[in-house]
């Protein structure tokens, strides 16, 4: 496995090279399942074929699974990768030759946002075989400062000064990559980073706006409803970070009552707890011994049936048994998430509608996810642009800004303003 990472301004584009080696006398089908962060986004999928990369093209899923099948029944070698829940994607690999290899090329974008802490690159290595041959390379156009971050677990990895940026790389054999790899560069401390694109006769805008937004604190609820996510997808969520956050608002919230309400496919047991000073003893020790199990159906909660100033969701937003949508109220709703595969898009839109907040633990620190859930956010309401000049933008939506806010889009020429 090789992985390229190349960081330019905000953009960073992180390529996996991928061999697939089968031991068998015999054909084999492969499957690779890829789960993207918030905010990541799928460039380029290719696959190897008689020796040379065969890049891949975007359909409709119905028509990419047709296309497969047939693809199949004429025994030629096929590649579909597909978007399944959450920001996750899987590819289907098919035929890895007896006694060979099989190889897999993938790439994904992302703008790295700029925080007061600098702008932070991650990437969570999860794989749990041993690899023969891994190799990282990294390679940063900036002439910011380069920072060391404490939870970068991958201590080799040394920079150095190349040209007008960094490089760096390290090579390990029969190595598991399970640690996570990270960085951050110096904040500009400028209020606009403005880069132009022409690919393919079409030009793109990215503006990263380094914002210092005003916020207007809560009011503080007297009564709150907690829902928890017991489903057995949860099972490997960061409980320690979910619960010091809870813990760290309670305590700023001081005495409330707060009612928990488990679930997964369906409503569980429900618990009330009358809060004194902020004291969540008894409430963590009950969270801390969740049985995880089942399926998630979003659809069962229904924030009508539990009276409350506000409400706390604990969840992936996956729901992947009947209803999938959670039933609002006119109370604010507050997302809380620590896995990376996750619906973002829908937990994101039930924030902007109930006027709460997502809280994403991997994208947020301690003190931004405080601040989400204590304070009304600067917020982007919408873009004005001359119709004439350019095509569209992103974000489309209302969201709330924290440090800074990318706004991205693409122009109907390459004149430039």
């Amino acid at each position: 496995m090789i992985i390229d990472v190349k960081v330019v301004g905000s953009l960073a584009v992180t390529t996996m090279d991928i061999t697939y080696h089968n031991d068998y006398p015999r054909l084999l089908e492969g499957e690779l399942n890829f789960p993207l962060a918030e905010g990541q986004s799928v460039s380029r999928f290719a696959m190897e074929l008689n020796g040379k990369l065969r890049e891949g093209v975007c359909v409709e899923k119905a028509k990419g699974r047709v296309v497969f099948e047939d693809v199949v029944r004429n025994k030629i070698d096929p590649a579909l990768l597909e978007q399944t829940k959450g920001n996750s994607f899987k590819a289907r690999i098919y035929p890895i030759p007896a006694n060979g290899d099989k190889r897999i090329v993938l790439a994904y974008e992302e703008n790295i946002s700029e925080t007061e802490e600098g702008s932070v690159y991650r990437l969570p290595l999860q794989f749990k075989d041993t690899i023969s041959l891994f190799k990282l390379t990294v390679q940063v156009f900036s002439d910011y400062k380069l920072l060391k971050t404490p939870n970068n677990e991958l201590k080799d990895i040394d920079f150095q000064k190349s040209g007008p940026g960094y490089a760096s790389a390290v090579e390990y054999k029969n190595y598991i990559a399970d640690k996570q790899f990270e960085f951050a560069l110096q904040s500009s401390g400028s209020q606009k980073n403005v880069l132009i694109e022409t690919i393919n006769s079409k030009t793109y805008f990215n503006i990263n706006l380094n914002t210092i937004g005003e916020t207007k604190p809560r009011r503080l609820p007297k009564t709150i409803c907690i829902f928890w996510d017991a489903s057995s997808s949860m099972a490997n969520r960061d409980v320690e970070r979910e619960l010091e956050l809870l813990t760290k608002y309670i305590k700023a919230v001081g005495s409330c009552e707060i009612t928990l309400v488990p679930f997964a496919n369906a409503i569980l047991e429900t618990k009330k707890y009358n809060i004194i000073y902020g004291n969540i003893l008894l409430l963590k020790n009950d969270l801390s011994h969740t049985i995880y199990d089942g399926g998630t159906q979003l659809g069962a909660i229904d924030l009508n049936n539990f009276n409350a100033d506000e409400y706390l969701i604990f969840t992936d937003g996956i729901s992947n048994f009947g209803e999938k949508e959670i039933k609002l109220s006119d109370k604010p709703v507050f997302l809380i998430n620590s896995m990376q595969n996750a619906e973002h898009s829908y937990m994101n839109y039930v924030a902007q509608k109930t006027n709460g907040a997502y809280i994403n633990l991997l994208k947020l620190s301690d003190e931004q996810a405080m601040g989400a859930i204590l304070n009304i956010p600067f917020s982007f309401i919408s873009a004005e642009y001359s119709v004439g000049e350019i095509e569209q933008t992103y974000p489309s939506m209302p969201q709330a800004v924290y440090g800074s806010f990318i706004l991205t889009g693409l122009m109907k020429s390459e004149k430039r303003k």
